[in-house]
Order: C-alpha cells, then sequence, then structure tokens
C-alpha cells in the first residue's frame, strides 16, 4: 500500500509540475509575447497620422478658398450714399433667382473713413440650386459686402429637404461697405462728430 501511494504521489506530483510548467510557459512566454507584440501595434499610431493628414489637407484646401475667395470677391468700396446702386445690384442678382420680399437698412455708421451700411432682406426661392445662386451672387456681388447671418426655412414641403422644396424662403443680413472718400454728403451717417 506504501508503494502504491507513493507512485500515485509521483504521478500528482508530476502532473502539477506539468501545470505550473504549462502556465508559467503561458504567463511568461505567450502573455509576454502577446504584450510585446501590442507595443509594437501602430494601428493607432497610423489613424492619428491619418486624421493629422486629413486636417491638414482640409486646413490647405480652406486656405486656398480663402485665397481664392479674397482675390474673386473684393468688389470694389463705393464713395458713401450708393444706396441706390446697392438696390440695383440686389435687384440684379435677384431678377432670375428669386423675389424680394422686403429690404431693411439699418442707419449707416462711420468708422474712420469707411461707412458700414447693414441691409436685411426677406426673400423667397423656388429652389436650392437659386438659393445658392443668390448666396453666392450677393458674396461676390460689384460692392464690398460681408453676409452677416443666413436664415432659410422650407415652405410647402414637410420632408425638410431644401432639393425638393416647392418654395423656400429666406432672410440675410448682410454690410456694405462705402467710403466718404469722395463723398459730396455725410448726411445720415451715424458715428460723425
Amino acid at each position: 500500500m506504501g508503494k502504491e501511494m507513493q507512485g500515485k504521489t509521483k504521478l500528482i506530483i508530476a502532473f502539477l509540475v506539468i501545470v505550473l510548467l504549462g502556465a508559467f510557459y503561458y504567463y511568461v512566454g505567450i502573455k509576454y509575447y502577446q504584450s510585446e507584440m501590442e507595443s509594437y501595434n501602430t494601428t493607432k499610431i497610423e489613424e492619428e497620422i491619418a486624421d493629422e493628414e486629413t486636417k491638414a489637407i482640409k486646413k490647405k484646401k480652406m486656405q486656398q478658398d480663402l485665397d481664392n475667395a479674397v482675390k474673386d470677391s473684393v468688389g470694389e468700396i463705393a464713395v458713401y450714399d450708393a444706396q441706390v446702386e446697392e438696390i440695383v445690384e440686389i435687384d440684379r442678382i435677384f431678377a432670375n433667382t428669386g423675389t424680394v420680399i422686403s429690404i431693411s437698412w439699418e442707419d449707416p455708421a462711420l468708422t474712420e473713413d469707411i461707412v458700414r451700411r447693414k441691409a436685411i432682406i426677406r426673400f423667397e426661392a423656388s429652389s436650392w440650386n437659386n438659393v445658392q445662386t443668390i448666396i453666392r451672387e450677393l458674396a461676390h456681388c460689384k460692392f464690398r459686402t460681408t453676409l452677416d447671418d443666413l436664415y432659410i426655412r422650407i415652405e410647402g414641403n414637410n420632408d425638410y429637404n431644401f432639393t425638393n422644396a416647392d418654395k423656400i424662403a429666406g432672410t440675410i443680413s448682410m454690410t456694405f461697405f462705402e467710403t466718404t472718400d469722395g463723398a459730396t454728403t455725410n448726411e445720415g451717417l451715424v458715428g460723425i462728430n
């Protein structure tokens, strides 16, 4: 009986040694190898590089667009009190693309020799393409302007799809720039000392 116990004990001990060696090999060899491989995994770095490259491309495109916009859209700075000419220009822009409902003018404001004349234009257009044309034409009109605010809503269509709209209504707030150099009058200017 003692010999059988001793043989069974040896067998149990050998089995435990094999299990312990397997666990040791697994935790020291395989786990260490996997953690080392993870440290060499460059997927995250590659994603960050791709994101940065995309940002750089977008930034370069935006800068090119800004440079082109400055070249393309710098209109003339009219001599003060060119409101009639500005209305004619607005009428030209809307002639084939939409209907002007109203134009509200704020008092022209003077800073040094630059006059800012703000106009708020309410309009309607029959298509999204016409709205885009209106915005582009106003931004690139013959007078120096800035588009300050834009509000657009769809009328007669409940699916909120601009491209399929029956009628689009909008409000554009924009500023016309004029100069007092060569002006024959300063009447109506706010900010004159």
